[in-house]
This record gives structure tokens, sequence and C-alpha cells, in this order.
């Protein structure tokens, strides 16, 4: 699977979401840092964002 792939499967579940769930981003690139806080599942915008920020780089696969 390529990184588009993985985004389109993100945005999938994005649409499951219920405003009682919670998401949360983390990155390891280089060094560990949290992209998205803990956000409701109905801030379905901010948590989009968050997504279409990422790209892959460096060393980065997504098997």
């Amino acid at each position: 699977m390529d990184w588009d792939e993985s985004k389109k499967s993100l945005k999938f579940l994005f649409d499951q979401l219920c405003p009682q769930d919670k998401v949360s981003i983390v990155t390891y690139a280089g060094s560990a840092g949290v992209a998205l806080e803990p956000t409701s599942g109905s801030n379905k915008a901010k948590i989009l964002v968050a997504i279409n920020q990422f790209e892959a780089g460096g060393s980065t696969t997504d098997h």
C-alpha cells in the first residue's frame, strides 16, 4: 500500500467517526511528536487538516 492509499484509508475511517469517538495522531519521524491532540469525532475539519498535512519521507514505509 502506498502513502496515498493509506491516507484514503484514514479518510474512510474518518467518515465513520461519531461525536463520542476521540482521535489522536502521533508521529515518529526523527523524534516522537503529537500531530493531533485528542479530538472529538465531531470536529472532523480539525482531524481532516491533520490527516492532509502528512507526507511520507525518509525511510518511512507503510506496510
